[in-house]
């Protein structure tokens, strides 16, 4: 009983707060092809550098910032519409997956907040996914050829559809989360 009231308040007090809104957001940037159509900015910078198309440049900078289903929902959506391939996604997963600052920040209750120590946590953070992107694109840069942009031809579209969508894809992955949070706390 204990530990199932100990779950419960771990997926309320942080799991929930830190990561449904940046969900929400994120199915909406990419239903919406908000991300589609702001890409071609960073194309060029993002092909030369990481080896990655501009939409995928975005959704890792999106990981780095808001955490781990997020970076790893945006890949799976990403290569289920074709637009990456299966082994473009299991390379991208391995950098589009971190713990976000409001995670970090969550799971140290907040006690890290505007310090040195929580500043450098964030920092060795983001310095990692980096070096680790750089490392991959060495690694696999045959595999990692981002196909032609054709992100400034996205049609931006947001409708009442793709909300309500976003908003209960992120609420079933977070039960689903929670659920196994709650399964390894009485484990």
């Amino acid at each position: 009983k204990a530990a199932v009231f100990s779950g419960i308040l771990r997926c309320v007090n942080i799991i929930i707060p830190s990561l449904f809104f940046m969900m929400v957001i994120s199915g909406i940037l990419i239903r919406s092809m908000i991300l589609q159509r702001i890409s071609p900015v960073f194309d060029k910078f993002s092909r030369f550098v990481f080896g990655m198309d501009g939409t995928v440049f975005i959704i890792f900078l999106l990981s780095m910032f808001a955490g781990y289903p997020v970076g790893a929902s945006l890949i799976t959506e990403h290569y289920r519409n074709g637009r990456i391939s299966a082994k473009q996604a299991e390379i991208y997963l391995c950098v589009c997956y971190g713990a976000g600052p409001a995670f970090i920040y969550g799971v140290v209750s907040g006690s890290l907040w505007g310090s040195r120590a929580g500043n450098l946590v964030i920092l060795s953070n983001v310095i990692a996914n980096i070096f680790s992107a750089l490392i991959l694109r060495v690694i696999f840069s045959k595999k990692l050829k981002p196909s032609a942009s054709s992100g400034s031809k996205a049609r931006v579209r947001l409708d009442c559809a793709d909300f309500m969508t976003s908003i209960s894809s992120a609420s079933e992955s977070l039960f689903s989360l929670s659920a196994m949070i709650i399964t390894f706390s009485v484990i």
